[in-house]
């Protein structure tokens, strides 16, 4: 080990027990705490609600951890003074649920990365001997689980950072060395199944401040600053009794250590001024990939995402990476930084429009918008008219539901989103978006007269009343949509221009007694007598005959006779 890095051997000595309970107390959220949502306005359409929640209005948010949807405001306890605590209101199954006085690192990267995306927190304890209360929220069972309550000890002074793997509970605590009286930092580690504990298993003795970042099987990645300053990563592994200084970590005060995380593999990525090192344990030095560099001219937590171990920036050229056990990718070229990483897959505005890549197939998609979340086969998303888009896999449908910005999904039905005019809004969707699209469906604008059949990728115009009463029994069966949605329909399907009747429509000719029916080819066939009709339609003979001119009827292709009630099925 280098100790003119580390400054000071790291030694393994006795150690105290922080106790904890291993019984683990669940509270019911549903237990008189959730409460129904309130909305001040509401609109509904075909196939979705949306409703304006004005109350969240002045919150920070939408955030999103492991699956939980919420907003944070900052704690009324603390009546008016700085504070590092938050009121946080999670947003689930159309209702919310208020937890207070939570600590404001939930709202940061580093603690979505050093809980492995859990939606773990901290709250004050209301038995002033122990230090405070670490609990999960399960967004499937809606239960809230105490993990931990470590009982403070006479030589701690404050809390500093803490990690959750499996069972585990990693903590930093700023203390007092008994030997030497200096003020330096600890790990400690708790084991709330077992009810196993180990404290301070480091020993640091001239460590001011370790910050853990991340865990992964029993190795906990630290930032280590020293007495002057400089700062180094560290890997510990307390069942292990090893501690593995990172090459290529260390670095002076001024210099920056960026978004350490561990991959799948147990491999450690990092940026060292804004340079991407990526190292394996038992290696030698850190590997560094040619032009992963991150853009020092963005806020350094808007600079980069991480997922399910993959992390993705956007380096100075506009050029997207992702990281992850297969190395560092290159996505080409992003307009104005829209991306977004969620579990399995990237999204990205491209050049030639967004494109999506999933990670476990390597298949390539183009999208209509930037996929934002996704829950099950439902998908949400903006555009960069900041149009707010849904999307089923399942079914294709693709809906615009509404304008703003920070587009979540709470659930698989429901969604929210911030719009233009800051109020908080929430989309809830219909049943009917799970099914298929039938072979014909009828769309228009909101407030246009034009009315559009689509099928089978294809678009036409509806031309009058006549031909859409061929298709459709009555015009409630229109679905109104908004402009962008139906703009981008017709970007999506073929435009084959005007709509012909209905296949197997009845049309009568205003000059003589002729009778045409419209064959699947979209022709005009002449039925050549009564008893062919009456064989076709039966009584329906009477029912629907549309009267149209000659010059009507011709201006479509009149095919071949219809003289027998089989050869109906195949025109």
């Amino acid at each position: 080990m280098n100790t003119t890095m580390l400054r000071k051997t790291l030694i393994f000595g006795a150690l105290l027990a922080i106790a904890v309970s291993p019984i683990l107390p669940t509270v019911r959220a549903d237990a008189g705490q959730w409460k129904d949502l309130i909305s001040e306005a509401s609109w509904e359409y075909d196939s979705y609600q949306v409703e304006r929640l004005a109350t969240y209005a002045n919150m920070q948010g939408p955030f999103e951890l492991g699956g939980v949807v919420y907003f944070t405001q900052p704690a009324k306890s603390a009546k008016g003074a700085v504070t590092d605590k938050v009121d946080v209101t999670i947003f689930k199954d159309g209702q919310s649920f208020l937890l207070t006085d939570v600590n404001d690192g939930i709202t940061e990267k580093v603690w979505s990365i050093a809980q492995d995306d859990r939606f773990v927190f901290r709250t004050p304890s209301t038995d002033e001997n122990n230090w405070f209360v670490v609990s999960e929220f399960n967004p499937v069972t809606k239960l809230f689980t105490e993990l931990l309550q470590p009982v403070k000890t006479a030589d701690e002074l404050s809390f500093m950072t803490l990690a959750t793997d499996g069972d585990r509970v990693y903590t930093s605590m700023l203390h007092t060395d008994g030997k030497t009286s200096a003020v330096e930092s600890k790990l400690s580690v708790h084991d709330y199944a077992s009810g196993y504990n180990r404290r301070d298993f480091t020993f640091t003795l001239s460590a001011p401040w370790q910050e853990i970042l991340d865990v992964r099987e029993d190795n906990v990645l630290t930032e280590f600053h020293f007495n002057d300053g400089s700062k180094q990563l560290i890997i510990v592994n307390e069942r292990a009794r090893s501690v593995t200084e990172i090459p290529q970590s260390w670095g002076e005060a001024h210099e920056s250590l960026v978004a350490a995380h561990f991959l799948a593999d147990g491999s450690v990525q990092f940026f060292k001024n804004y340079r991407m090192f990526t190292y394996q344990l038992g290696d030698e030095k850190s590997v560094e990939p040619g032009g992963a560099l991150l853009d020092w001219s963005v806020d350094i937590d808007e600079a980069f995402q991480v997922a399910n171990h993959r992390m993705a920036w956007v380096n100075p050229d506009n050029i997207l990476y992702v990281s992850d056990v297969n190395g560092v990718s290159n996505f080409g070229k992003v307009v104005n930084r829209e991306y977004a990483l969620t579990s399995d897959d990237i999204y990205f505005r491209g050049l030639d429009g967004y494109t999506g890549f999933n990670f476990a197939t390597r298949t390539w998609t183009n999208e209509v918008f930037l996929v934002k979340d996704q829950k099950d086969d439902v998908q949400i998303g903006i555009d960069y008219e900041n149009n707010i888009w849904y999307k089923n896999t399942s079914t294709n449908r693709l809906l615009n539901i509404g304008f703003g910005n920070d587009p979540l999904l709470t659930e698989r039905d429901h969604a929210i989103f911030r719009g233009a005019d800051n109020n908080i809004y929430q989309v809830t969707f219909a049943a009917s978006l799970d099914i298929a699209p039938s072979n014909v469906e009828a769309y228009k604008a909101f407030g246009e007269p034009t009315i559009f059949l689509v099928s089978n990728n294809k678009i036409w115009t509806v031309p009058n009343e006549s031909t859409f009463y061929s298709w459709f029994n009555s015009f409630d069966q229109v679905t109104e949509v908004t402009p962008a949605t139906l703009s981008v329909y017709k970007d999506l399907y073929e435009n084959v221009g005007t709509a012909n009747y209905a296949p197997g429509t009845r049309v009568k000719s205003t000059a003589n007694a002729r009778v045409y029916v419209v064959g699947q080819d979209g022709q005009f066939h002449w039925v050549t007598s009564e008893t062919v009709a009456n064989s076709i339609w039966g009584t329906r003979w009477n029912k629907v005959i549309n009267s149209v001119t000659p010059d009507q009827i011709w201006n479509y292709q009149i095919g071949t006779e219809v003289n027998s009630s089989n050869q109906i099925k195949t025109i």
